[in-house]
């Protein structure tokens, strides 16, 4: 399931812009910056 990881990360990423818009891009929930790049 480790191959699971970076999608679950993307997908919270993701989930958590979409619901608070007013990040730029950045997931302050994860605290870390997320990646840019898909």
């Amino acid at each position: 399931m480790h191959l699971l990881g970076p999608w679950l990360l993307l997908l919270v990423n993701g989930l958590l812009s979409t619901l608070k818009p007013s990040t730029p891009g950045r997931g302050p929930a994860s605290g870390s910056p997320a990646p840019t790049e898909p």
